[in-house]
Formats: C-alpha cells, structure tokens, sequence
C-alpha cells in the first residue's frame, strides 16, 4: 500500500509510452513509489516505452540517479526503453564532476525529442535488436 505522505510522480500514457514528469524534489522515498508506479503502469498499459522528464528538477544527485537507474533497469526487464528528457547543462555537469555512473542512459533535450528517440530505438530495435546494448546511448 502506498504511503499517502509520499508525493506521487503523476504518469500517463501517450503513444505507447509512460511519461513521468517530475515535478517535486526528488529524495529517496519519492524515487522508489516512481519505481513502483513505473513498473506497474509498463505492465498494465504494454507500453514500450518510458519518458522520465526532468527539466523541473533542479538538482539530481548521483544516489539519485542510481535510484533513477534502478527503475530504468527494471522496465528494461518489462521490454521497455526508457529516455531522460530535459535534464539541464548545469544538472550534467554536476553528475559528471561527481562521477555519476551515466553509461547507457538515453537521453533527450525535449519531451518531443525524447518520443523521436524512443522511436529511433523502437526501429533499431526492429530491424537489428543485437545492436542496442550500452553503446547505443546519448553518453
């Protein structure tokens, strides 16, 4: 049961994907009902594909994006890609400097951006599924 103390990241469906976007300060808490959320609209909606949109954010540690990570993973096992949409120069930077693991994460400048992206990696996927590995990121 969900804790109702807890701000819950709002989702929707749009195009075969979930997108959450994060509105609220990220702590742990928070991070792990967006896990929870994530997984259980991925399975319930089919979708194969998830927006995580963060340009509301003003700072993401790297403990947080290792939670952030965690969740990428997981619906990863549902069979669907995610994208990092509207993460800031200076929000890069900062996990860069502090040696956040980044390695494989797909990432885009819009919310429009990230749904052309999830397409790329949809087709790339359809035409040759061997060759989206880590290599294939924004990174």
């Amino acid at each position: 049961m969900p804790d109702e103390s807890v701000p819950r990241i709002p989702l929707r469906v749009s195009q075969g994907t979930v997108v959450a976007s994060i509105q609220v300060d990220v702590d742990s808490d928070v991070l792990s009902q967006l896990q929870d959320d994530l997984l259980e609209a991925v399975q319930v909606s089919g979708a194969t594909g998830v927006i995580i949109d963060l340009s509301a954010l003003g700072i993401l540690d790297p403990g947080d994006l290792d939670q952030l990570r965690a969740a990428i993973d997981m619906v990863a096992l549902l069979g669907a890609r995610t994208v990092l949409a509207g993460m800031r120069p200076g929000m890069i930077s900062a996990l860069m400097d502090l040696n956040a693991n980044v390695d494989g994460l797909n990432a885009a400048l819009t919310l429009d951006d990230a749904f052309e992206r999830l397409e790329e990696l949809r087709e790339l996927e359809r035409k040759a599924p061997w060759a989206l590995d880590d290599e294939n990121s924004d990174y």
